[in-house]
């Protein structure tokens, strides 16, 4: 069998919080029922606590219902995140608007949190920002670094994230990415070797559009398929994707893959803990996958410098579209 669930560390269930409140559907007030702005918040409960950092998770292409990564928001917010998600389209494929949209619904977030002083309060640093990160998947990765740019232009209505994640990096069609994304980025990437969906496109595509980012704030890994059990763990597009009672099963992939390296890459960036593991150069910790139940470690990640030096399988098959 699958390894289980790790009892610590950022993947694993040793949870701050006991229990997620789960609030929504919502839409900023001129546009109520358009499903292209809206959006869902999940925070921490079981103690309540009275502030939480913010991490704003960016849907892939199609993916228009939280339900698909409910358990992967679940253990954000049990982490100590409150977890704003948002829809930034009504239909399967984007339109030209998707990071407009998804700025003007995660703006709209962050007024009816702090209007409310029921709901758990924004955390801020030692200057009074709010402190935020980024989660995407697919094709959210990108407009989710379409929004980093965004926010970090003069007069923007949300803060600049300080941490991003993204799990199988999708292709965008239309803008490109901001040049304002902030050099002092903290960016994980985690790609699966057999995504024939998208492979190493999206990722790459991000990675060279924002130079600015220090490469001590980059770091990029590479998911492994491990076929040694009854239940292969295959690294491909949709393995991010977790609810109860969908086909995918929550596995090693969510404990040591998007599930850690989501927690770790916004712990770094914002706690300013366990830097050493999530922006590593391929140690052991940061690339570790478990134990398969005979004893047998699953295939680890694999740590590599830029997109460019990774060579994959699923590089020759792939439609790198989305």
């Amino acid at each position: 069998m699958p390894p289980a669930q790790p009892a610590t560390g950022a993947g694993g269930s040793d949870y701050i919080h006991k229990s997620v409140t789960a609030l929504g559907p919502y839409y900023p007030s001129a546009k109520q029922g358009n499903n292209n702005f809206r959006y869902f918040i999940y925070q921490p409960a079981s103690p309540k606590p009275a502030a939480a950092p913010i991490a704003v998770f960016f849907h892939g292409m199609g993916a228009n219902n939280p339900e698909v990564y409910t358990l992967w928001m679940q253990h954000l917010a049990k982490k100590g995140y409150t977890v704003i998600w948002l829809q930034y389209t009504a239909f399967p494929y984007p339109g030209l608007d998707a990071d407009n949209n998804a700025m003007e619904s995660y703006a709209d977030a962050l007024v009816r949190i702090q209007s409310d002083s029921r709901l758990v309060q924004p955390s801020r640093d030692a200057y009074g920002i709010m402190e935020t990160g980024f989660v995407g998947h697919s094709l959210g990765s990108y407009v989710a670094m379409q929004v980093a740019g965004l926010a970090a232009q003069s007069g923007s209505p949300v803060p600049a994230p300080k941490g991003y994640f993204s799990a199988g990096a999708g292709l965008s069609l239309f803008e490109p990415i901001a040049a304002t994304v902030p050099w002092s980025l903290k960016a994980v990437f985690l790609i699966g070797a057999d995504d024939f969906v998208v492979c190493k496109s999206g990722t790459s595509s991000i990675w060279n559009q924002t130079p600015q980012i220090l490469a001590e704030n980059k770091s990029l890994i590479v998911m492994q398929s491990d076929t040694h059990g009854t239940r292969p763990l295959t690294a491909d597009h949709a393995f991010p994707l977790t609810t109860q009672g969908f086909s995918l099963a929550v596995d090693a992939r969510d404990y040591y893959g998007s599930w850690k390296h989501s927690v770790g890459a916004l712990d770094c960036a914002i706690r300013g803990t366990a830097c050493e593991t999530y922006l590593a150069n391929g140690t052991s910790e940061q690339l570790n996958m478990g134990v398969w139940s005979d004893g047998v470690p699953v295939t680890p990640m694999k740590w590599f410098a830029n997109p460019a030096a990774a060579t994959l399988p699923c590089e020759a098959n792939s439609s790198s579209k989305f």
